[in-house]
C-alpha cells in the first residue's frame, strides 16, 4: 500500500476518478427526472426551512454550480500533483493515510446519520441524498486539496 501512495500520480487518479463517478451521477440524474422526484418542488407543506430551501436549491439545478466548483478544484489537485515529480515520503504517506481513515469514518458517520434521517422523515429522500452526496464529496476534494497544498513541495 505504502509504494502505491508514494507516487503522487496515484492520488490524482483516485481524486479524478472519485471526481468523474460523481460528475456522471449527477448528469444521468439530471436526465433521469432528478428535478421531478424532489419532494419539495414548490407543492408541498415542508415545514423545516432548511429542507425546503435546499429542494428549492435542486429544483432549480443550482447543484450544478456546486459540481463545477468541485470538479475544478479536482483539476487544480490533478494539475499541482502532476507538476509535483517524485514521490511522497513516508510522512507525507502517513499523513495521508490518517486522512483516509478520517474520510472513512466520517462517512461511516454521515451513512448512519443519514439512515436515521429517513427513519425520522422519509419524506425528501432525494435531497437528502444529494445533501448527503455532496457534502461527503465536498469533504474529501476539499481535504484532498489542503493536503496537495501543504505537501506540494518535493
Amino acid at each position: 500500500m505504502n509504494n502505491i501512495l508514494k507516487n503522487p500520480k496515484t492520488n490524482a487518479a483516485c481524486i479524478s476518478m472519485f471526481t468523474v463517478f460523481y460528475v456522471i451521477s449527477f448528469f444521468l440524474a439530471s436526465f433521469g427526472g432528478f428535478s421531478k422526484l424532489i419532494f419539495n418542488n414548490g407543492t408541498a407543506d415542508y415545514r423545516l426551512p432548511f429542507w425546503t430551501t435546499w429542494s428549492e436549491f435542486l429544483a432549480a439545478g443550482y447543484h450544478w454550480y456546486i459540481v463545477f466548483i468541485l470538479t475544478a478544484i479536482t483539476i487544480v489537485i490533478v494539475f499541482i500533483l502532476l507538476l509535483r515529480g517524485g514521490t511522497y515520503d513516508e510522512y507525507h504517506i502517513s499523513v495521508l493515510l490518517k486522512l483516509f481513515v478520517l474520510a472513512v469514518v466520517l462517512t461511516f458517520i454521515a451513512i448512519a446519520v443519514f439512515f436515521l434521517m429517513i427513519l425520522w422523515d422519509s419524506r425528501g429522500v432525494v435531497e437528502k441524498f444529494a445533501f448527503f452526496i455532496l457534502l461527503h464529496w465536498t469533504f474529501v476534494v476539499i481535504s484532498d486539496f489542503i493536503f496537495v497544498l501543504i505537501y506540494r513541495r518535493k
